[in-house]
């Protein structure tokens, strides 16, 4: 038997329907297929990888690079897996691809009650630009991060 590994690879349409099942886990509003399948197919700013242990997938990042920046939209690890730094696995992937394509500058929004990912984005850097009053369709607020990619 052998020794499954944890693998991250460019998503694909055949990804988006597990994707979409782990979004409305993990997200109070979860984006539809429709919108991963636009950006899979239709964005050429978009970048969306996955994250699979074996033949599971387990996790998904995507993020758009136009011009010197980048904004990560989404990232998510499947509840089951959260808790073993899985994410930051793909936080080193996005940061190798942006490193690789020159890019200055990491942004994004969270939720300011997300605290998990709030640690995640502080351990990697980000710092506090701006509060986005009532930024979710719910009236949170988003907290607008920074990253300086070096």
């Amino acid at each position: 038997m052998s020794k499954l590994e944890y693998i991250i690879s460019p998503m694909k349409v055949g990804d988006i329907e597990s994707v979409v099942q782990l979004e409305r886990q993990i997200f109070k509003n979860p984006w539809d297929l429709s919108a991963y399948e636009q950006d899979l197919v239709n964005n050429p700013c978009s970048y969306l990888y996955v994250l699979k242990y074996g033949d599971i997938l387990i996790g998904y990042i995507d993020f758009w690079i136009t011009f010197d920046s980048a904004t990560l939209c989404k990232i998510g690890i499947d509840p089951k897996y959260q808790g073993r730094h899985l994410s930051s696995l793909l936080m080193d992937k996005m940061i190798d691809e942006l490193r690789f394509q020159k890019i200055k500058y990491i942004t994004l929004e969270v939720r300011s009650s997300n605290q998990k990912a709030i640690a995640l984005y502080n351990k990697y850097g980000f710092y506090f630009e701006t509060l986005k009053k009532q930024y979710y369709a719910d009236g949170e607020d988003a907290l607008y991060l920074v990253k300086e990619v070096k």
